[in-house]
């Protein structure tokens, strides 16, 4: 169960640092990134997903590292 756990959290981070790069539209479409989209403007919201998802890839390997 840690190990699935630690896939998604790494696999979420590489999904939310590539939407961040590669700035997709359906990405920056969906209702709930749009919010942030609306308050922070695109750049922001990419910066914003970018360092999001930075956090989530940095707890996956830490919690990797901790679990071997």
């Amino acid at each position: 169960m840690d190990t699935a756990i630690m896939i998604m959290m790494v696999l979420l981070g590489l999904y939310l640092i590539g939407g961040a790069i590669f700035s997709w539209d359906f990405f920056y479409e969906s209702y709930k990134v749009r919010r942030i989209v609306d308050v922070l403007g695109r750049n922001g919201a990419r910066i914003f997903y970018a360092l999001f998802g930075v956090f989530f890839l940095f707890c996956g390997i830490i919690f990797a590292v901790t679990i071997s």
